[in-house]
């Protein structure tokens, strides 16, 4: 194809999905009060180390200031003393400790986490030209294959969600996806159709909006941080539950998390319910790994587990007919094919004031002709040239 008809990169919408392996810095996290009490606990635990031996030698010296050593009271007081010692660091260390992760140094970290990963997904956003010009009109609307969902009370509650949406409008998504009664949704479509930047378009309106969504969450409950996973990483066989996965890729991909200001743990995130998973790309694993962890997931989430997930349509749909039952209480929805008059406007949209003139007079004809629906169509089929 001649280079006049080369797609420009900014046209590109999908986002690929990577692991954040950069070290952040948590200077603005401040040294914790559970720090600074393990400091004066270790300086004690010196000092009385200290006190001890001498203790022992002078109870030593006082016995026998000028005979010779004896092994066998030399042992027995060495053996006391090692008594007393650890007596004292025991002390030393549970003396005014507190729990491994208290509720506020959970909540911390998880606030840290957000700002990481919202970080980590601007940056990547603004790389793939996510926002310029803008992101490009894909119609989602929630399918109605029994074999991928059933149960709609399970889904919606008693308020039905509004899931016929648009992928320039992201606020209503997260809006539906918030009134969905678990807070999970499983986004298919054919190859190209934006999967993925839709998830990551949701991934950063959900961080975006999280500090709104705590005001009026009340106390006890939590907004949790979404976090895009890789499914290609999971392997169900040394991580049969989704949560020790999780556990193990926050402390591989994001390792400030593992500051010791912060107090807390991942695993402590993710079994404390602080961690939405956007699983990504389930069909790039093999078919009976889809299966696996169809299942996995179906045994891992209780009621209050939310989670995000992509796949392409026909793999998604084999996986949970090979299952045997869909994923409990997933909204499952799917891309509408783009049409021509919507593509060729996004193109004209992304392309320089003065175009070249190949291009000004390819879009008009793009628009009408009678080839497949964008993005399977390339600009060559149009009959221009």
């Amino acid at each position: 194809m001649p280079d006049v008809f080369k797609i420009p990169d900014r046209v590109k919408i999908r986002v690929c999905a990577h692991a954040a392996n950069e070290p952040s810095r948590s200077d603005d996290v401040g040294v914790s009060k559970r720090t600074r009490r393990f400091g004066w606990r270790t300086t004690l635990a010196v000092i009385a180390f200290f006190v001890v031996g001498m203790l022992v030698l002078l109870v030593w010296r006082s016995y026998s200031p000028k005979e010779a050593v004896n092994l066998a009271d030399f042992a027995a007081v060495a053996l006391a003393g090692a008594t007393a010692v650890a007596a004292v660091l025991t002390w030393a260390l549970r003396w005014g400790g507190a729990p491994a992760s208290l509720p506020a140094e959970v909540g911390k970290a998880a606030d840290v986490l957000a700002g990481l990963v919202e970080r980590q997904w601007r940056e990547e956003a603004r790389n793939r030209l996510l926002d310029d010009p803008v992101p490009i009109s894909v119609r989602w609307k929630l399918t109605s294959d029994p074999t991928v969902t059933r149960s709609p009370r399970l889904i919606s509650g008693e308020q039905e969600s509004d899931l016929d949406v648009s992928s320039d409008d992201i606020d209503r998504l997260g809006a539906a996806f918030r009134s969905l009664a678990r807070r999970r949704i499983v986004i298919t479509g054919g190859a190209g159709m934006g999967k993925t930047t839709l998830a990551v378009q949701l991934l950063l309106h959900l961080l975006a909006t999280r500090p709104t969504d705590k005001t009026p969450a009340g106390q006890g409950q939590l907004v949790p941080v979404p976090v895009l996973f890789p499914v290609s990483g999971w392997d169900v066989e040394a991580y049969p539950r989704l949560q020790s996965w999780l556990a193990a890729r926050l402390d591989l991909d994001y390792p400030a998390l593992r500051a010791p200001e912060l107090g807390t743990s991942a695993a402590a995130l993710v079994h404390g319910g602080y961690i939405l998973p956007v699983l990504d790309g389930l069909d790039e694993v093999s078919a009976p790994m889809r299966v696996r962890i169809i299942e996995a997931l179906n045994s891992s989430l209780s009621e209050g587990d939310g989670m995000i997930l992509t796949s392409r349509r026909i793999e998604f749909t084999a996986a949970v007919r090979d299952a045997g039952r869909p994923l409990t209480g997933a909204a499952v929805i799917v891309a509408r094919p783009l049409s021509r008059a919507a593509a060729a406007d996004y193109l004209a949209a992304c392309l320089p004031d003065h175009p070249p003139p190949a291009w000004t007079k390819c879009l008009p004809r793009c628009a009408r002709a009678p080839c497949p629906p964008w993005p399977s169509c390339p600009v060559s089929r149009c009959g221009c040239g």
